[in-house]
């Protein structure tokens, strides 16, 4: 097929992308550094939006959260996306040092002690707990620990509709889309897994020069107090209401936050363990 028109849909090429299917043109036999921009490409679709979404994203609470919504998109990592490529990142981290820092939870024999005194209202409710017990404890937990960290990220899209829904409800009127809150949700938790990833390698750092302990201290709690401030700016510059309502708004949001965050824990730790 000649060069000049798209190997994928025969669309007449007058770039290095069809304007009609938007594959790249590659010649059929694809060099090392074809291969791997594709697979880069599947894997994030960002392209070189990257390095613009997330100076946008973690400089400006909201703002990328507001661009969106105003519909100036092609410029940026579409929502999901980037929160689905720097959740991975985030979670692949949590699991490394998880498995560094992992310490036996009750030993073999008091583990099977413990499981008997747990008692439901219901027989059966009583049996499966026991049995989850069991399985924590036959090897100290590290197997249901694994299994937490692998199931987490899966059930954080469980988790954050649930805080869309809170922020729904916190939002009431004028009305809102609920997939307005879900994009402010999805960005929020790309820029704090984003920090989060700064304050483990801040830990590591630590770890690994312990003179710089007094320093990575202070730059921790810097981060700490941005996160919460990230959150709180990120609804002003969306939502634009006054400080004080969003002040306000952030208690009851960060009460639910909490609440659904232990139910989703509990939930993945305990289908975790029974399905080890």
């Amino acid at each position: 097929m000649s060069d000049s028109v798209c190997g994928n849909c025969a669309a007449p090429l007058y770039g290095p992308y069809c304007a009609s299917c938007g594959q790249h043109q590659h010649a059929s036999a694809q060099p090392l550094w074809a291969l791997l921009h594709d697979a880069w490409h599947d894997l994030t679709h960002l392209d070189g939006r990257i390095l613009t979404t997330l100076r946008r994203l973690i400089a400006r609470p909201g703002d990328l959260t507001r661009e969106y919504l105003a519909g100036r998109r092609a410029r940026y990592a579409p929502p999901f996306r980037l929160y689905l490529v720097i959740s991975i990142v985030f979670f692949a981290l949590q699991s490394l040092t998880a498995h560094e820092a992992n310490e036996r939870l009750v030993s073999a024999d008091g583990g099977k002690d413990n499981c008997e005194v747990l008692v439901l209202g219901s027989p059966s409710l009583t049996r499966v707990l026991r049995d989850v017990c069991r399985k924590v404890t036959a090897d100290g937990g590290t197997s249901a620990k694994q299994a937490f960290h692998a199931n987490l990220p899966r059930m954080m899209f469980f988790f954050l509709p649930l805080v869309a829904a809170v922020m729904l409800l916190l939002y009431w009127k004028p009305r809102r889309f609920f997939i307005e809150h879900l994009v402010l949700v999805l960005h929020n938790h790309a820029a704090l897994f984003t920090l989060l990833m700064g304050e483990a390698l801040l830990s590591w750092l630590e770890r690994s020069l312990p003179a710089t302990a007094s320093v990575v201290g202070v730059a921790q709690t810097l981060l700490g107090a941005y996160a919460i401030y990230y959150v709180y700016r990120a609804m002003r510059v969306v939502y634009g209401q006054s400080r004080r309502r969003t002040l306000l708004k952030m208690v009851p949001l960060g009460l639910a936050y909490g609440f659904f965050l232990a139910i989703t824990a509990g939930l993945t730790f305990v289908l975790g363990a029974a399905l080890t």
